[in-house]
């Protein structure tokens, strides 16, 4: 049986949450919106008279391609940010036997809150996430996570290949440019990332920031690299203003030198869709009537020309 045939067979979701706890019963399922990256399904319960939900969390295709064990390393991260007491789903189960889904899978203790892509101040919002970011990066990358990939070096990241149509593929010439600012170029500690910390997996009860989620991609490394993934997302969702109260707040909290930022956006601007055709739909029933794919295009673009601008003047610098 498929993974998609077993998720909607109610027989083989009792028997999951029979396996989660034999006295819950299950009395309903739905399936959430999202998939992107994993499938979820909202685990209905019955349990000593109280009704409550989980979540029942897939990997999805490209997450496994990249990492089989993707259940089992997303679970650890999880238990390792509860014992931190950051606010993040709360790790239930973790089932690699695969003989009730042909893929490992995880149980979620159920969050209230939704994403907000239209908050009512989005300034106030933006160093909500950046307080949020400045807790996780403070838990340092030691050898409980050395299951996660690394962040690497940003020249790295720029030097490897995209799409010959992307509007910022280098050809070597520039490669070999930004290869002379990597004596310039000191990495801070590595620490735990995100790895797609942006508004929308961020969730909200009224204005208060109350989980991120989609811990799918996290991973170690330079805590730059997750400032620029989230300024590139909150300039084009939320706008240049609040992504520059983002960096202040952060830059505040940290005291970390951002010299490389320009470097890091460049990685992020970079690691986005060459357009966004196909983020284009559906953002008038998220509030977001004004988005669409050409909107988001222009926002990266002029975040990414920044971006090169700013690695000009790091270059100008250095030579001096």
């Amino acid at each position: 049986m498929s993974a998609p045939e077993a998720l909607a067979d109610p027989e083989t979701l009792a028997a999951i949450v029979a396996r989660l706890d034999p006295a819950a019963r299950l009395v309903g399922h739905r399936h959430l919106d999202g998939g992107v990256s994993a499938t979820m399904v909202a685990l209905d319960l019955e349990q000593d008279g109280a009704a409550h939900t989980v979540i029942l969390r897939l990997p999805g295709p490209v997450n496994l391609a990249a990492d089989p064990e993707s259940a089992a390393h997303e679970h650890a991260v999880l238990e390792l940010l509860a014992r931190h007491d950051l606010p993040a789903p709360r790790p239930l189960m973790l089932d690699t036997a695969r003989d009730l889904l042909p893929v490992d899978y995880l149980v979620l203790g159920w969050l209230e809150g939704r994403v907000a892509f239209a908050p009512r101040d989005r300034e106030i919002s933006a160093r909500a996430m950046a307080d949020l970011m400045v807790r996780i990066h403070g838990i340092a990358a030691g050898p409980e996570l050395g299951f996660l990939p690394q962040a690497g070096h940003p020249l790295d990241a720029l030097a490897r290949p995209v799409a010959d149509d992307h509007p910022y593929a280098l050809d070597p010439a520039s490669i070999a440019g930004l290869e002379a600012l990597r004596p310039l170029v000191a990495l801070h500690a590595p620490v735990l990332l995100h790895g797609d910390f942006w508004p929308g997996n961020m969730l909200w009860v009224n204005r208060e920031l109350v989980a991120a989620i989609d811990w799918e991609d996290a991973m170690t490394g330079d805590p730059l690299a997750d400032v620029a993934v989230a300024r590139l997302d909150i300039a084009i969702f939320w706008g240049i203003g609040a992504m520059n109260a983002f960096t202040r707040r952060y830059v505040e909290a940290t005291g970390r030198d951002t010299a490389a930022l320009p470097l890091w956006d460049l990685v992020a601007a970079r690691r986005a869709p060459a357009d966004y055709q196909d983020w284009g739909d559906g953002w008038a029933e998220l509030g977001r009537s004004d988005m669409n794919a050409k909107r988001m295009t222009t926002a990266r673009q002029r975040f990414a020309d920044a971006a090169l601008k700013g690695i000009a003047g790091y270059r100008q610098a250095a030579r001096a």
